[in-house]
């Protein structure tokens, strides 16, 4: 099975985690650069690697640390800002509860779409294991 580096040395926020993987899986498509779009690109059949493929992700201590409890909170503070009216209420219910010690970092987010794959495999088949270093 292939391997991707994920170097989280290169990356401090999700825009550049974006970033990363969309170099090292080398995706010569567009896709939606969000948590959503990130699990369905790695569940596609069309995705980076039919088969299956292994993760190992680099400095991931470091990447738990930029992409933890601060960014997150930052994220979703973000979101309930640019929401419209009708999902601002939702969004903000998300925020409260986050700040309640209820729900994901962004880190553990990835960490669990990634490992949700290995467990299920692409639609084509194989799986995706991934290693922290």
């Amino acid at each position: 099975m292939p391997t991707i580096l994920i170097d989280g040395l290169r990356f401090a926020s999700l825009d550049e985690f974006w970033d990363e993987v969309g170099r090292e899986l080398r995706l010569g498509m567009a896709w939606g650069r969000n948590l959503d779009a990130f699990d369905d690109m790695l569940g596609s059949a069309s995705g980076p690697r039919d088969g299956g493929f292994t993760v190992r992700w680099l400095a991931s201590e470091v990447s738990r640390g930029r992409l933890g409890v601060d960014a997150t909170l930052q994220r979703l503070t973000e979101r309930v800002a640019a929401s419209p009216a009708a999902a601002r209420g939702r969004r903000r219910q998300i925020l409260d509860d986050f700040n309640q010690g209820k729900g994901l970092t962004l880190f553990e987010q990835l960490v669990a779409i990634i490992r949700d794959h290995g467990r299920r495999g692409p639609q084509g088949g194989g799986g995706i294991e991934l290693i922290l270093a």
